[in-house]
């Protein structure tokens, strides 16, 4: 085969994929880092991704050699005095693959940790319909992504949604670790057990004189003044735990730099996150649109936003339109092919219906027998009780 025939091909099954990329729907992604239990909206939404598919086309993420990732999240805007989650979808460009790792951020909580994706997340290959070999084809997509079906979420307890809710995708990079300072300590929050009972310190440096504070918590508390020792003592331990913490997280940082190989140094430094966008037939997406993902990847290299013209509302309103619709159609079709069934199939189905009830009958018999015989011992009873008021 000619070099030229082995190029063309390779071009035709490029096209190919591009054009199969549709079938990477944005709905069948879940989202990661937002209210899970309120994104119905977004995903009945029409929304489109118009320079994701142009992009792999003609674009950044056209022939890079080596796989992309990419997951699916929003930012709540303000619109028209309602707080909307308007969805993006970032890709990741680099040389080696993100972590097999998850962030758990909760500011509200003071939290955060970076634990292993296990049970229902982790990164799933994308390969198109008809295609069985991912290593062959000129684009390969991993998309963060729920084990089993995308809507699993709807299963899950709440305390499941509120800790997915806080969950983010992570990775380490050392361009953004070296910024890290350490951070001056300024306010703990902590407790001091007296006698049997816990009491709450909230102590800030920039407010607070130890001086003054400790007198007014006694006198808040009820506390003698022979307990004022403890409450300072909790605090200088509370504040020289929590500068043991930061200077064990900055050192940890300092470390994992320093571990990190060449060549995992150089792809990480010459990583490209791009931030997709979608276009709405309603609304003009620029205004909201932003170059900051997280506080792990930091800004994006490349943030992309359809450019909004009524033309293309119109067909995208109109696109849209005829899913609803065609959706619909085959509902009421797939209802009307079981209503017309052949004979054959509705009368087996009707077979399995009458042994299925006929098991249940023969199930629930012995309770309607034991149900009779209790009712003749009792009728025997009453029977002999009455014959024995009469003897009386």
């Amino acid at each position: 085969m000619s070099a030229n025939k082995k190029q063309a091909q390779k071009e035709a099954l490029h096209k190919k994929i591009v054009a199969e990329l549709q079938a990477l729907r944005w709905r069948d992604i879940p989202f990661i880092g937002i209210e899970l239990a309120g994104i119905e909206d977004i995903y009945e939404a029409p929304y489109e991704f118009p320079d994701i598919e142009e992009q792999f086309e003609n674009g950044v993420l056209r022939d890079l050699g080596h796989p992309v990732y990419c997951f699916l999240a929003a930012q709540p805007v303000y619109i028209d005095k309602e707080v909307v989650n308007l969805p993006y979808i970032v890709f990741i460009d680099c040389e080696i693959p993100p972590p097999d790792l998850i962030a758990y951020r909760s500011i509200q909580a003071s939290r955060e940790e970076v634990i292993p994706m296990k049970g229902k997340l982790f990164w799933s290959p994308y390969v198109p319909q008809k295609t069985t070999r991912l290593d062959n084809l000129p684009i390969q997509i991993y998309a963060l992504m729920f084990e089993g079906r995308q809507c699993s979420y709807k299963n899950m307890k709440e305390e499941q949604l509120h800790y997915y809710r806080y969950l983010q995708p992570y990775i380490f990079l050392p361009q953004i670790a070296e910024k890290y300072e350490k951070v001056e300590v300024r306010q703990i929050d902590t407790e001091v057990k007296i006698g049997e009972k816990n009491y709450q310190i909230v102590f800030d440096k920039d407010i607070d004189r130890l001086s003054e504070y400790v007198p007014m918590f006694l006198a808040d508390h009820k506390l003698p003044e022979s307990d004022g020792e403890a409450v300072k003592e909790a605090i200088k331990k509370a504040f020289a735990d929590k500068r043991a913490a930061e200077d064990q997280k900055y050192n940890e940082i300092q470390e994992k730099i320093k571990k990190l190989t060449p060549a995992e140094d150089k792809a990480l430094r010459n990583i490209k996150i791009y931030k997709f966008y979608p276009n709405h037939p309603t609304l003009d997406v620029k205004p909201y649109a932003t170059d900051r993902v997280n506080v792990y990847f930091g800004n994006a290299t490349k943030v992309f936003v359809p450019e909004y013209d009524e033309e293309e509302s119109s067909r995208i309103q109109q696109s849209w339109v005829e899913k609803v619709n065609s959706d619909a159609k085959k509902k009421a079709n797939k209802k009307s092919q079981e209503d017309e069934e052949p004979a054959p199939k509705k009368a087996k189905k009707e077979e399995k219906s009458d042994k299925k009830e006929e098991k249940e009958k023969a199930k629930a018999a012995p309770s309607k027998a034991k149900g009779k015989a209790a009712a003749k011992r009792n009728t025997k009873k009453g029977d002999k009780d009455e014959e024995k008021k009469k003897k009386k």
